[in-house]
């Protein structure tokens, strides 16, 4: 079941960063980031009742004030990212999250990877690799050498550091409460927290451009879905092994990328994409 609601949370992640993508074209970045948590809060405020609130407060309270600010600094890197570059060349860097958190739930919540597991989230991680490659720039070190050309991918080689701290805190809050609350009241306290920032920057007049568009209200859809997704599958599974079946997205976001942006070289990735199917593979055989 995690495998599929995982699958399923990145399929939700791909079309919300379409739809991100596409607002960038009239809204600058640090607004749309806002919206992408903003516009998903009364979504999730409204299931708010049905989740169990933690049963030790104050824990969750202080795991909450360290994993907030540290979101809020990769979703502005994030949607930076993804205006800067094409999604096919600077998502596959996210990726690396899952390998990051290889260590990071080790750290924070004892997860200790079996050889089965870390080579799962290895496949996903070589897959997202060889995605990034490019036939006009060959060789296995090509995508490092087109790395500093390509601010996008920069951006989210970061985020996906900032992500395997975010994760484990995540799911840390998730074992506290619940994925229901937890959903409804990060995303709450990661609006409010950055809301000063965004009026500082823009002016207040900003959230009456932001209220009025269609596309961002829809990316807030995406976003409830996703974290809603993303927090069952992570009270079900290792944080590790989770976000990379998560990280199909990154497959979906190639698709949007070719059939949406125009951004070609499809045929191209489809090494990576077999690599990252067999990772996905051998983690839902062994969960």
């Amino acid at each position: 079941m995690w495998v599929l609601l995982a699958v399923l949370c990145g399929f939700a992640v791909a079309s919300t960063d379409a739809l991100v993508k596409t607002a960038l074209r009239s809204h600058s970045a640090l607004p749309v980031a806002w919206a992408r948590y903003a516009l998903a809060a009364p979504f999730l405020l409204t299931v708010l009742p049905a989740g169990a609130p933690p049963d030790a407060p104050l824990a969750f309270a202080l795991t909450l004030l360290a994993a907030a600010p540290v979101e809020i600094l990769a979703l502005v890197l994030y949607t930076k990212a993804i205006q800067k570059s094409p999604l096919s060349l600077c998502a596959p860097f996210l990726a690396f999250t899952p390998a990051f958190v290889l260590v990071t739930g080790w750290v924070t919540l004892a997860e200790r990877p079996d050889a089965a597991g870390a080579a799962g989230v290895l496949l996903v991680c070589a897959g997202a690799y060889t995605l990034s490659m490019r036939p006009e720039t060959p060789g296995i070190l090509a995508p490092f050498r087109n790395f500093a050309r390509e601010p996008g991918s920069v951006y989210m080689a970061l985020v996906a550091v900032l992500y395997s701290v975010t994760s484990v805190l995540g799911k840390r809050l998730v074992l506290l409460s619940s994925p229901l609350f937890t959903a409804s009241v990060y995303l709450f306290a990661v609006s409010l927290l950055f809301a000063p920032v965004v009026a500082y920057r823009h002016g207040p007049g900003v959230f009456r451009q932001i209220f009025a568009s269609r596309l961002l209200w829809a990316a807030g859809a995406g976003s409830t879905v996703m974290y809603v997704l993303h927090n069952f599958a992570v009270s079900m599974a290792p944080v590790a092994h989770m976000i990379a079946v998560k990280r199909v997205s990154l497959l979906f976001g190639v698709l949007y990328g070719v059939v949406v942006f125009k951004e070609g070289g499809a045929r191209n990735r489809v090494p990576g994409a077999v690599l990252m199917l067999l990772g996905v593979g051998v983690l839902g055989f062994r969960g």
